[in-house]
């Protein structure tokens, strides 16, 4: 692929952003997430600017690698125009919500996660982002309780099962957090989504 989009055209916007997110995650399980950043971005551009000026997706998976980069700022641009294009992407609000956890804005997760609840009443990307603002807060127990009422519904998923075990560790449970660590093990044998959520 990385070749392919280096040398030939791809002249439809969702393969080609299709074609590019592949190159981004190929990036990543090489452990160089930074290389080909610059030809993301022109590929992203052409997708949305040269081959369908209405392809909301391109925006959003702009702002992923945006955002991975550490730019939230460009990040929350790219999100805007993908809204205005599609109001109701859960895709984009969810990444909004993303960053404003990260960067301590509650006020936009709060506007975030209603848009979430309006596409759907109990869309699980808004208990998952609440679980994540809540921990965010040091609001373990809070988090641990929406975390457990949502996965009654969702007993194998995965973030949820990850964001457990950190709401048991910053409730100091060794017991509790070993026992979700060994859950999510169960459903994701070698993954270290787990750990690397709790050590946070």
């Amino acid at each position: 692929w990385r070749d392919r989009l280096k040398h030939d055209t791809i002249t439809d916007a969702a393969e080609l952003t299709y074609a590019a997110e592949i190159l981004a995650l190929l990036n990543r399980l090489e452990g160089r997430p930074a290389d080909d950043y610059h030809l993301l971005m022109r590929l992203f551009a052409k997708a949305r600017q040269e081959i369908d000026r209405t392809y909301w997706p391109a925006y959003v998976a702009e702002a992923i690698v945006l955002w991975a980069k550490h730019n939230p700022t460009y990040a929350m641009e790219a999100l805007g125009e993908a809204l205005t294009l599609n109001p109701a992407s859960s895709d984009a609000w969810l990444l909004v919500c993303m960053v404003g956890v990260d960067s301590f804005n509650f006020d936009l997760v709060e506007v975030a996660l209603s848009k979430l609840r309006a596409i759907h009443s109990d869309h699980l990307f808004a208990d998952i982002l609440r679980a994540h603002l809540l921990l965010k807060q040091k609001d373990a127990v809070g988090a641990n309780e929406l975390i457990a009422d949502t996965l009654e519904h969702y007993p194998q998923q995965r973030e949820l099962l990850a964001l457990l075990a950190a709401s048991e560790a910053m409730r100091y449970d060794e017991q509790a957090t070993a026992a979700a660590l060994q859950r999510f093990d169960e459903i994701a044998p070698g993954s270290p989504l787990a750990p690397r959520t709790a050590r946070k």
